[in-house]
């Protein structure tokens, strides 16, 4: 599996994506107090240090990746991007009458005694994407910022990481953000979710 840890700086058209070790503390740390989702957990200096530590060690764990984003025209901290990958099945047994339904996956590859045996089918990667404008920008700044960064990271995620399914949580979503996700193919689940599956199978 490619490390996550190579993956920064990335660069879209107006902005740049990178760790936010990279940044000095103080501007991460005005940054993380004007985003609702992350305020509570870098109240002060040294929590801000330990929660930019802590990411850093899942990205080296390949557990998650989270990007401070610059606006590259006037250098200032305007944003913060995560992407949380995870795996959307595991190893399938296709044994006695609670067995699944075989996916089309495993009924290509099954032999005649399939159903007695443990099948080995490769999970499928699915990922959670939040990008959070700071609200110190005005409304149409942070419309601007996560329609070019969703749009990025989305194609990111189904070319550069092989993801099948990319869900994004409805909670403090504004309406322009919900319009640029429909405008980005993304739809409202029963749930209440958004979420947009990889339409073609890209070849290596």
């Amino acid at each position: 599996m490619t490390k996550f840890e190579k993956y920064h700086p990335i660069l879209t058209d107006h902005y740049t994506l990178d760790w936010l070790t990279n940044s000095p503390l103080k501007n991460s740390h005005a940054l993380l107090q004007q985003l609702p989702q992350l305020a509570a957990q870098t109240s002060d200096y040294a929590h801000t240090a330990q929660f930019i530590q802590g990411q850093m060690l899942a990205i080296m764990k390949n557990q998650r990746l989270l990007w401070g984003i610059t606006q590259r025209s006037t250098g200032a901290l305007v944003g913060v991007a995560r992407i949380l990958p995870r795996q959307l099945s595991t190893t399938t047994t296709q044994t006695g009458a609670q067995a699944s339904a075989p996916t089309t996956a495993q009924a290509l590859t099954a032999s005649p005694t399939a159903t007695e045996k443990t099948a080995e089918v490769p999970p499928a990667l699915g990922a959670s994407l939040a990008v959070w404008p700071s609200t110190a920008l005005v409304p149409a700044q942070q419309a601007a910022l996560f329609l070019e960064i969703t749009r990025h990271l989305t194609a990111f995620i189904f070319v550069e990481l092989g993801g099948e399914l990319i869900d994004m949580a409805a909670s403090n979503l504004t309406a322009a953000q919900q319009t640029s996700l429909r405008t980005l193919g993304y739809q409202v689940t029963p749930g209440g979710s958004w979420q947009i599956q990889r339409q073609v199978k890209w070849q290596a």
